[in-house]
């Protein structure tokens, strides 16, 4: 059973988002993963995972909710790096480092 108490304190979004607004604008934003099972994978051609569950979940109860199809599946240095260079982007799951902290607006633990 996935528990969503325990995603939550494992799953970090990493966000480049230069002015947006927040609230329901989450069609604005371009969300970005990579193959990493069993947080974001795709199995029959749907993403799968407890990060893909959670941030759809999540989206829901904003009022906006993301739909996977949604969701591009790039190898991590290109997600990487389209976060890091394109406004209104979001990569999930990333790992929060000290490197890392100042170049994202992060979401979660």
């Amino acid at each position: 059973m996935f528990h969503f108490k325990s995603a939550i304190t494992s799953l970090v979004f990493s966000l480049s988002l230069s002015s947006l607004s927040y609230g329901n604008e989450l069609n604005k934003l371009t969300f970005i993963t990579e193959s990493y099972p069993p947080y974001n994978f795709e199995t029959s051609g749907l993403l799968k995972g407890i990060a893909v569950d959670l941030l759809v979940a999540a989206s829901n109860k904003t009022g906006s909710p993301i739909k996977r199809s949604q969701i591009k599946v790039y190898p991590w240095a290109r997600g990487y790096r389209a976060t890091l260079e394109e406004p209104n982007h979001v990569l999930f799951s990333t790992t929060r480092t000290k490197e890392r902290d100042p170049l994202f607006k992060w979401a979660g633990p």
